[in-house]
């Protein structure tokens, strides 16, 4: 089974191989503990390295190093950036052909990290080379699989592999430290412990704090699963589904739907997501339109609107750790047309049918896809 390179849909070939990336997600929602990541590349490359760097803080799991957004003035630019690389999970060194063929501080860089990832445990996800050009690898570094990050056309292909490799350090990461966090508690016993004594000194934990999961890091988590629930109702509702049960829930889910887009300001990236929203919103607003007016023209565009969010259900599915394009406007007016799609939904189970709710509805529906046409 052929996927995208992200979390959820990574080829596998077994069961167990399955398991693993589910126990990972739950790794990660239940962690506040980021993946430290060290870009490290030339100055010359500043501008491939700045998209890189938010691309990569946008994933709130990790946590990127890069000079220009850490160091503050007047700190010491070789202490702290030897600090960060020794405390830094995976470096990935950005390569052009400008970097490669420059002497100076870039090469030093690089013969520290390659010494830090000396100390390594064999097949650790430590170097990651990105080539930003068709250059030639450093000869430290053609012992290593190589993503090239060119040309732009290719970049969201280059990014999941990253991401890839990311997922993978990061399950290297966590089980070294629960061995160490085990190793605290047996050598430091906490308040709460009891030490056994004898002719053998051994430690007997009876009690020991479980960290709390953070709050912050599941909400960004689940966050998205508003989304696609919201959209995979609205498909079953547009092809019957419609008690008064599913019509309540259908409300809920596209009120925090609505606040997914307000807090968020983020839409899926990629063409495939923008035009079924685009379809969404058309096919929304000529049934906003038929109720509202009452005309017969409703059977279509209410199929129409159940396949396209059938479809933006699935795009979200298979994109779920993909990067999100920054969207302001277009988030803010789909937070309006869900806003007013769920309370309609359910003032209207009480009786109470607010007529002037459907322009607003289908003004919101024009002006959002008005907005990501003018994206596409």
């Amino acid at each position: 089974m052929q996927g995208r390179d992200n979390l959820l849909s990574i080829p596998y070939n077994s069961l167990r191989d399955c398991a693993d990336r589910f126990c990972l997600i739950i790794d990660m929602m239940a962690n506040a503990r980021k993946l430290k990541v060290f870009l490290c590349h030339a100055s010359q490359d500043k501008p491939a390295v700045r998209e890189l760097y938010q691309r990569l803080h946008s994933d709130d799991w990790i946590d990127p190093w890069l000079d220009e957004e850490v160091l503050l003035p007047g700190q010491d630019w070789d202490m702290e950036i030897e600090k960060a690389v020794e405390a830094s999970d995976a470096v990935i060194v950005c390569l052009s052909n400008q970097s490669v063929t420059k002497e100076g501080y870039v090469q030093r860089e690089l013969k520290f990290v390659l010494d830090i990832a000396l100390e390594k445990p064999e097949g650790t996800i430590f170097v990651v080379p990105l080539r930003l050009d068709d250059c030639n690898l450093p000869r430290r570094l053609r012992a290593l699989q190589y993503v090239d990050y060119f040309p732009a056309s290719h970049h969201n292909v280059a990014y999941q592999r990253l991401l890839q490799s990311l997922h993978v350090r990061y399950s290297q990461v966590k089980p070294n430290e629960s061995e160490t966090r085990n190793a605290q508690d047996v050598e430091s016993p906490r308040m709460g412990t009891q030490v056994a004594t004898g002719p053998v000194a051994e430690v007997t934990v009876v009690s020991r704090s479980v960290p709390m999961p953070h709050i912050g890091a599941i909400l960004n988590q689940i966050a998205p699963i508003f989304l696609i629930i919201f959209f995979i109702l609205s498909a079953l509702y547009y092809v019957g589904f419609d008690g008064n049960t599913a019509q309540f829930i259908l409300g809920i889910f596209a009120i925090l739907a609505g606040l997914y887009f307000l807090i968020k300001r983020e839409i899926g990236s990629g063409l495939p997501m923008k035009v079924a929203l685009l379809v969404f919103l058309i096919a929304y607003g000529v049934v906003s339109y038929g109720n509202y007016s009452g005309k017969d023209v409703t059977f279509v565009p209410t199929l129409v609107a159940g396949i396209a969010g059938l479809g933006i259900a699935g795009l979200l599915i298979s994109n779920f750790r993909s990067p999100k394009k920054v969207a302001p406007y277009s988030s803010v007016v789909l937070a309006v047309f869900l806003f007013f799609i769920g309370s309609k939904l359910i003032l209207n189970l009480f009786g109470i049918w607010p007529d002037t709710m459907y322009p607003i509805i289908m003004i919101s529906a024009v002006i959002a896809a008005v907005l990501i046409l003018l994206d596409l």
